[in-house]
């Protein structure tokens, strides 16, 4: 089938894990596909089958309508005849080689003045204008990885594999390249699937998403409802949704179901039929924390779940604190540092948690 890459596979490891993935991604509407998941998860793994790097043990990898890897005839194209480009997490340039050698070494039989005008086009377009020149010794990690991206994408492939791109490097850099590496992709018009375990990465980078856990693919679609809306209770904690708790269904009023969590009650909508008990996840981005002392200023305030807590413990997380509240449950909330120091807050605090319905997230419990 033309215009779309096609993979059921599996492969295994001598007294290790099991990796199947069974998927299809368009080439000809061009975007970013996020692979996601835990350390460990089976990720690389994927990428490096694509690739051709490793080799699965049965199934089959089709690119518009061509076979890669068809094990059942076995068939297994190495990288160099699969027409796409791959970007390690290190980079892995040509140490001896200027930057514009690096990106012009994937151009052979290409005529001089062509690959030059490639190599200035692409030094344009990633930011790298001037430094030509200059070794990969002696340029930064984040100009380090535009070269690397610019060499796999300098061909024009059919396919562009990214493992981790921006892990290495520092924030500043990191968040420099992420703003322009959207900007790249829309402008080349080139399909990527990236490997990531960043939530800001997949979410700002991403139009679609594959999470991965125990080495297969267990949900898939955009990451905003990935992240918001995780099928199973596992996926919810791999996700980094700070509060799963298992409630009872104890009715519906209003449009919204009514819950016992420990012994708080929760409302929450859910237009799904329930069973007794559902899994309730809250993110921690959605939990505003007040003193209990102002608990009477909120008796108006929109959020329909208003719970008295303690604080047990915080966490700082660069510009966030991580509290973790007793409510009649585990619950996790995450504020800013100035909310913390506006509030003076401290362990064994008594709060208000405050949760809007929206926040809420139910699975049935099966």
């Amino acid at each position: 089938m033309s215009g779309l890459l096609q993979c059921d596979f599996t492969r295994r490891f001598a007294n290790g894990p099991v990796i199947k993935a069974a998927f299809a991604l368009s080439t000809e509407t061009p975007g970013v596909t996020v692979l996601f998941g835990p350390s460990g998860s089976g990720k690389t793994t994927v990428l490096r089958c694509l690739a051709g790097l490793d080799e699965p043990d049965e199934g089959f990898i089709r690119m518009n309508g061509e076979a890669w890897c068809d094990k059942a005839s076995g068939l297994h194209l190495p990288p160099r005849k699969r027409a796409l480009g791959f970007v390690f997490q290190d980079g892995a340039l040509f140490p001896n080689l200027s930057a514009a050698g690096n990106l012009a070494y994937p151009l052979t039989g290409i005529p001089r003045a062509e690959r030059q005008r490639r190599v200035q086009e692409m030094s344009e377009l990633l930011g790298l204008a001037g430094l030509e020149h200059r070794r990969p010794g002696e340029l930064s990690g984040g100009q380090r990885q535009r070269v690397a991206l610019g060499r796999a994408l300098i061909r024009r492939p059919r396919l562009v594999l990214m493992d981790e791109p921006l892990t290495a490097l520092d924030r500043p850099a990191r968040d420099a390249l992420r703003n322009d590496l959207r900007r790249v992709f829309r402008e080349l018009a080139i399909p990527v699937l990236l490997v990531t375990h960043d939530r800001d990465e997949a979410i700002l980078l991403g139009d679609r998403m594959l999470m991965m856990q125990d080495g297969e693919i267990q949900q898939d679609g955009p990451p905003a409802e990935v992240f918001t809306r995780p099928r199973t209770p596992a996926l919810a904690e791999a996700l980094g949704i700070g509060t799963v708790v298992k409630a009872r269904v104890l009715g519906r009023e209003g449009g919204l179901v009514r819950l016992l969590a420990g012994t708080a009650e929760l409302l929450a909508p859910c237009d799904e039929p329930l069973g007794e008990w559902v899994h309730a996840c809250i993110r921690g981005e959605g939990v505003a924390v007040e003193k209990d002392d102002d608990a009477h200023a909120h008796a108006d305030a929109s959020p329909r779940n208003r719970l008295r807590a303690t604080i047990t413990g915080m966490e700082r997380i660069g510009p966030l604190v991580r509290l973790h509240l007793d409510c009649g449950f585990p619950l996790e909330a995450l504020v800013t540092t100035w909310a913390c120091e506006d509030l003076a807050l401290k362990e064994s605090d008594n709060v208000l948690a405050m949760i809007k319905a929206t926040a809420i997230h139910l699975i049935p419990v099966t």
